[in-house]
């Protein structure tokens, strides 16, 4: 049974949700959310979304799994003896929008009571709050309290007298929306206050605003009002366009009006936000009448899905190849080889939901294979580095041993110095030659002696220190000579000039490899198709998915199309104003089909010409 149902009248709401105590049925921890459901509601649970990829059915004794697609009937049977099932989610005070197709219309009212408590929302409250007097504050804190604890009726009495002390106050008309509609199930009640909270939370929190959108669009819908209906949860996307759940509803509300343009692309844009809505879109009875354009629609996308995960896979096993090429450290190709086993496995399914998972974590996987390929190359140049500093330390010991004994050795004296033994040298020998042979006589005899005995002192002095500098400048010449030749060898040794050449290549690997990662950009789709082979499916419209709006005429009411101008563009007063009385005009250019339509129904809505112009 799902929502459809209850929104064509074969179900009642009323019955469905008073005959459950929801109180009950729900179990907070942190910010986890587990929804008990007996054996009866299991399927139904299942075909209404709540299966799941990333989550497990836990029962009280076992843990059981949904189907891979996240939809249809259970593996297993229950090992509980009780016939209850927990479903559980994670981060359930994140918001609707992030819960996407874990998202149930029976949390709305847990998921509320969550998000009141985030710090952000809270930080907003308290600024609208702030002007109240204490005895204000304290009616809505006691409404809140009876709110918590279920005494509902206590809790709308608290919050109507605390809407008229603050009618600003979006958190107050979201919680009386949901009393009528979960508790006390009075629908329009419902869809007023939903629509009172939207209108006051759209300056402060666009968030909050679209979600109040979307539960006055499902009010509308089990009031079987389904224009208004379409219209509110087609401005729910338009506030939030992450807000997946709604577009869902869109297609939903599109189909009960028969308007099957806006189903396909409600269903798309929902599919590829969350994959987990292709399965549920498969199986949803609502879409029967165009089950051939759903399955078209379908078919595409998977398609789509299986030429982006065949192209990403293709790309790893290519970089696979390159590492190995590049010599990258086995324990990386080994770690890379497994990424690339585990994502043909996803690849072999052929689910939609794996083949969307396949396609990013093939490509995460590659970029962290080139990262890692990127170390393993730069500690292989540094072992390389170390081994050839080590070498070179052992080749160039003998030309340090050479310089240090070449340092030891005494530098011969200078120029001037060496002349000055010279000179003594040269006068010593001519002594020597003016002094032999000796005279004949006693004082010329004694005089020869003397000349000869100074001038042999002389000659020998000269001649010492002139052989001291000789072998001193030979040696140092010497030393010079082997130093030279040590320093030759090194050039010519053979494994140092094999590890330089190791160092060079694994340089330019690292170049290469760096070179890839830098382009290892996320690409499109329809590149990514065309890379495999596969002709991406083409329509008369491809070319018109991109529009300019313009402002033909502001109609009857030029106030309400300047508040409409500000909520869609973002404008200030004045230049809304200016933006208004110079029409024709631009309002905003550049937007896809899903927004060019919501733009156009909003302004319609208030009488005021809009046109789509194709980009």
């Amino acid at each position: 049974m799902s929502l459809y149902d209850y929104y064509t009248g074969q179900q009642s709401w009323s019955s469905y949700v008073l005959g459950r105590d929801l109180g009950e049925r729900f179990e907070i921890t942190g910010n986890k959310l587990a929804i008990r459901l007996n054996r009866d509601e299991q399927d139904k649970a299942i075909r209404e979304g709540l299966g799941s990829l990333e989550n497990s059915f836990k029962s009280g004794f076992g843990h059981l799994h949904a189907v891979r697609e996240g939809l249809g009937s259970l593996k297993d049977s229950l090992t509980s003896g009780f016939g209850d099932l927990q479903y559980e989610v994670q981060n359930i005070s994140s918001g609707i929008d992030r819960l996407n197709a874990d998202f149930h219309i029976l949390m709305g009212d847990v998921v509320w009571r969550l998000e009141r408590q985030t710090e952000i929302l809270k930080g907003i409250l308290r600024a609208i709050q702030a002007p109240l007097d204490t005895a204000a504050k304290e009616l809505r804190a006691r409404a809140e309290f009876a709110y918590e604890n279920g005494w509902h009726d206590k809790a709308l009495d608290d919050f109507l007298e605390s809407e008229k002390k603050n009618y600003q106050d979006f958190a107050v008309h979201r919680s009386i929306g949901n009393i009528y509609l979960y508790h006390l199930i009075d629908l329009p009640r419902s869809v007023g206050y939903f629509l009172q909270a939207a209108k006051y939370a759209r300056p402060r929190d666009v968030k909050q605003a679209a979600e109040s959108e979307y539960f006055a669009g499902v009010a509308f819908g089990l009031q079987q009002d389904f224009g208004s209906a379409l219209q509110h949860t087609r401005e729910a996307v338009f506030l939030n366009p992450a807000f997946y759940d709604a577009y869902y509803s869109c297609a939903t509300f599109a189909m009960l009006l028969g308007q099957s343009d806006i189903v396909l692309d409600g269903l798309e844009r929902a599919i590829r936000g969350d994959a987990r809505y292709f399965e549920r879109c498969k199986h949803d009875t609502c879409f029967d009448d165009i089950r051939s354009q759903i399955n078209s629609l379908l078919a595409r996308l998977l398609t789509e899905a299986q030429g982006e995960a065949n192209a990403r896979i293709a790309e790893l096993k290519q970089t696979l190849k390159v590492l190995r090429q590049k010599g990258v450290a086995n324990d990386v190709l080994e770690k890379c080889s497994a990424r690339l086993t585990e994502l043909e496995g996803l690849q072999k399914q052929g689910h939609y939901s794996a083949l969307r998972v396949a396609a990013p974590r093939a490509h995460e996987a590659l970029v962290s294979s080139l990262q890692d390929g990127v170390k393993s190359l730069d500690e292989t140049a540094k072992q390389i580095s170390n081994e050839m500093s080590g070498l070179r330390y052992q080749l160039t010991s003998k030309v340090h041993e050479i310089e240090a004994q070449r340092k030891n050795v005494e530098a011969p004296e200078d120029f001037g110095t060496i002349f000055a033994y010279l000179s003594i040298l040269t006068f010593g020998a001519f002594l020597l030659w003016i002094g032999w042979p000796p005279f004949s006589n006693w004082f010329t005899a004694l005089l020869s002696i003397i000349t000869l005995i100074i001038g042999a002192i002389c000659f020998c002095i000269g001649a010492v220190f002139l052989s001291i500098n000789f072998s001193r400048a030979q040696k140092i010449d010497s030393l010079a000579s082997q130093a030279s030749a040590a320093r030759l060898e090194i050039g010519r040794d053979e494994v140092l000039q094999r590890l330089e050449g190791e160092a060079a290549e694994v340089r330019e690997n690292r170049g290469a490899l760096s070179e890839m990662l830098a382009q290892s950009t996320v690409l499109k789709p329809a590149k990514l198709l065309q890379s495999e082979g596969i002709e991406p499916p083409t329509s008369p419209d491809d070319a018109k998915t991109r529009y300019t709006m313009i402002l033909d005429d502001y109609g009857p009411d030029r106030i309400n199309t300047i508040k409409a101008i500000r909520e869609v563009t973002g404008l200030g007063l004045k230049e809304a104003y200016d933006l208004v009385n110079t029409a024709p005009s631009t309002i905003k250019v550049d937007v896809d089909r899903y927004e060019a339509e919501a733009i156009k129904a909003k302004f319609k809505a208030i009488g005021t010409k809009v046109s789509a112009n194709p980009v």
